[in-house]
């Protein structure tokens, strides 16, 4: 969610990252789509429905994985720059306060003192738990950058390997924190270090991609019949942690890494990369809207409807997305302009 200016290269390649975090932002909102909005809970177990929306949520399970490994891979070799921070923060509290007020005027909401705490102080009360992960991951990133920079190459990436084993295997995360964010940051940071995206072609690093949804889509669709029955160890690695599917599996954390090396490679036409320029500064926003704690209990259960036959999951899921994306991205361009005023940026 930094911009990518330090990174030496074409502008194509710089431009395959951003494109990287606009797909990342299309699977977080099909992920609450199916999940929150019910989906998922109300298909029937092992019908084609039912596998068509698990299908739904692997492929799009990574998508904090990817920020994490960007994040990392363009905050290696960086200056922390506090005033980003701040205005990040304002950014933050913009919508925070304005969901508020509608919500208020709409649904007439009590202003007790857990929604006021949630609307005013966001980052310590964990309204967004990723943006208090990633502010934890913005204020280490400095320490991150010195482990990765000052020590040999084979020394971080056993230590990353030995970490990912602790948190996936061990002790089983959900990878919804802070932690395994950091985790992620360090990652990215490596590739961009070892420059490992020069030896892995994209075809190769989107075949990989593949494989782990494949994978993981086949380990749960075999439990799900009754064939395997996972263990803690195993499901630790296809699954996540073992009540369900989590982004801290290895699967999922090796999904998250081979699409940003391939997004690395991506060489784009002019007209996509003025598109995508346009929309970059307003993506965080798409996901401060439409995972606002008062926008998101709205969104309970919404969507069953589309569980009701293939067609609708398909193209529902898509349509209903691209919406949400692009209502929150017209939203956020009047937010931006307004800073742009009031902050001359």
């Amino acid at each position: 969610m930094i911009e990518d200016k330090n990174i030496q290269g074409t502008i194509n390649r710089q431009y395959g990252i951003d494109l990287l975090r606009i797909i990342a932002m299309f699977f977080v909102i099909i992920g609450h789509i199916i999940g929150q909005g019910g989906i998922l809970e109300f298909s029937e177990t092992n019908n084609v429905n039912y596998n068509l929306v698990l299908f739904f949520k692997v492929f799009s399970l990574c998508s904090i994985n990817i920020f994490g490994v960007i994040s990392g891979y363009v905050g290696y070799g960086t200056l922390l720059k506090w005033k980003k921070l701040v205005l990040l923060w304002f950014q933050i509290i913009f919508w925070t306060v304005m969901i508020l007020c509608i919500f208020s005027i709409v649904n007439d909401i009590n202003w007790n003192s857990k929604t006021l705490t949630r609307t005013f102080f966001p980052i310590l009360s964990g309204t967004y738990w990723y943006m208090t992960g990633y502010f934890l991951v913005m204020l280490l990133s400095p320490i991150m950058n010195l482990f990765v920079d000052k020590f040999p190459i084979w020394f971080v990436v056993t230590s990353i390997i030995i970490a990912v084993s602790f948190l996936s295997i061990v002790i089983t995360t959900s990878g919804n924190n802070g932690v395994w964010l950091c985790l992620e940051y360090m990652i990215g940071a490596i590739i961009r270090k070892s420059k490992i995206y020069e030896v892995i072609k994209p075809g190769i690093a989107l075949s990989g991609y593949v494989m782990c949804i494949l994978f993981t889509w086949l380990a749960v669709f075999l439990q799900k019949i009754g064939l395997v029955n996972w263990n803690r160890i195993l499901w630790s690695i296809v699954g996540g942690r073992q009540d369900g599917l989590w982004p801290s599996s290895v699967l999922m954390n090796l999904a998250g890494i081979f699409l940003l090396l391939w997004a690395v490679h991506l060489q784009l036409p002019e007209k996509l990369c003025c598109i995508i320029k346009f929309l970059t500064p307003l993506i965080l926003s798409v996901y401060l809207i439409h995972v606002n704690p008062l926008v998101f209990e709205w969104m309970g259960g919404k969507f069953v409807f589309l569980a009701k036959n293939s067609f609708l999951i398909i193209f529902g899921v898509i349509f209903i997305s691209g919406f949400i994306f692009m209502s929150c991205i017209c939203l956020d361009y009047i937010r931006y302009k307004i800073f742009k005023i009031i902050f001359k940026k």
